[in-house]
């Protein structure tokens, strides 16, 4: 049977659609309607005085900036399986993660889990901080839609990649190779991918000029996964 690319697109965009109905009255039941109006008032007003292609370009200027085909494959499936394993699959957020963080939340009474994409913690480092608010947790997905909108998921690794913080001042992959192997991103093997994977979860808790033992458990883990 021919594949009609029209009906395939439509399709697409009804699937997305329901998605973002859906993490909406998931967000509405949790933490209330003004919640979910004000933060995405305050992300609107936010890109419309800084657009999200200025804060790309700030990131764009750091040094020893990666484009993403210069970036070994074993370093990008580490960081899928680390940080997000259905990146290449949803749209900027996964309702699954978010609706799971969102019960675990619930049960403890506090938030605790959250659930984020590697578009979100993009969205996250370059509009907001790390307070743990439901507001926060509302603009952050809206950030993370209007990324998605914009650029490609390589694009957005690409992004991520260089600027997430890798401990000790260290932002962005290359950078962090540079300090911690002496060497580039392109010459790490699979055991070092791993290890610098383990630290932008949490810099602080796998610091491995602090934390080295608990930077090594996280990198087993990533390698089982």
């Amino acid at each position: 049977m021919c594949y009609n690319k029209e009906k395939g697109g439509d399709e697409m965009l009804k699937k997305v659609v329901r998605r973002i109905i859906l993490l909406i009255l998931m967000l509405v039941a949790v933490t209330g309607g003004a919640v979910v109006v004000n933060g995405y008032e305050i992300y609107k007003d936010a890109v419309g005085k800084v657009p999200v292609s200025d804060k790309i370009a700030q990131i764009q200027e750091k040094e020893h900036y990666t484009k993403f085909d210069q970036l070994p494959q074993r370093y990008i499936d580490a960081v899928i399986a680390a940080e997000d394993r259905r990146f290449f699959k949803h749209h900027g957020f996964d309702i699954l993660a978010t609706g799971r963080a969102m019960w675990h939340n619930m049960e403890a009474g506090s938030l605790i889990e959250g659930g984020s994409t590697i578009t979100q913690q993009l969205a996250r480092k370059i509009y907001l901080t790390d307070d743990k608010t439901y507001e926060r947790k509302v603009r952050e997905i809206f950030y993370a839609m209007e990324l998605e909108k914009k650029y490609t998921k390589d694009q957005i690794l690409e992004f991520y990649i260089n600027n997430v913080c890798f401990a000790n001042a260290k932002y962005g992959i290359e950078s962090a190779s540079r300090a911690y192997f002496s060497k580039g991103t392109s010459e790490l093997n699979l055991a070092e991918v791993a290890f610098l994977c383990s630290i932008p979860n949490r810099p602080e808790t796998y610091n491995p000029l602090e934390h080295y033992d608990n930077a090594i458990k996280r990198k087993d883990r990533i390698l089982k996964q």
